[in-house]
């Protein structure tokens, strides 16, 4: 039996085997997973284990800006794929949500190193394990390292 006749809801954005809407699937959320507000007591109930993050953030890259796209970018491209993995019979499907970016001020870095702090401690609280798609490599510095105010 060939796998992918098993397995409709990866073949339409919407579910199921009718692809009502495959050429406008509404809100792109990374390998169309459900959105799911950035509140842990949201994401406790959506019964997942991980939880995918746009960090929108290239303020610590000199000279070369534009990795603040990357969030938007990696989600269209995750439509492309399928969260079934046919090598291994692995299948993503309903084991992440989609949280949506983490709102970023244009220039002031020291306020959306806090944010992206605050959203990883959000989905840690759910129990769940962060997935952070950026923005430039600076990012993970936020998510291990708080700058607590009168330090320098």
């Amino acid at each position: 039996m060939n796998p992918a006749k098993s397995y409709g809801h990866l073949f339409s954005p919407q579910g199921g085997d009718l692809a009502d809407n495959y050429r406008a699937p509404g809100q792109i959320t990374f390998l169309r997973s459900q959105h799911v507000l950035l509140k842990a007591e949201k994401l406790r109930e959506s019964g997942v284990r991980f939880a995918f993050l746009g960090v929108p953030f290239d303020e610590g890259n000199i000279g070369k800006p534009g990795s603040e796209e990357g969030p938007r970018e990696f989600r269209l491209a995750s439509q492309e794929y399928f969260p079934y993995w046919f090598e291994y019979e692995a299948d993503l499907q309903g084991t992440a949500v989609d949280c949506g970016d983490v709102q970023m001020p244009k220039v002031n870095p020291g306020i959306a190193r806090e944010r992206i702090y605050q959203a990883v401690r959000e989905v840690l609280a759910a129990g769940l394990t962060p997935i952070l798609c950026g923005g430039d490599r600076s990012i993970s510095i936020s998510v291990a390292h708080r700058r607590r105010a009168g330090r320098s």
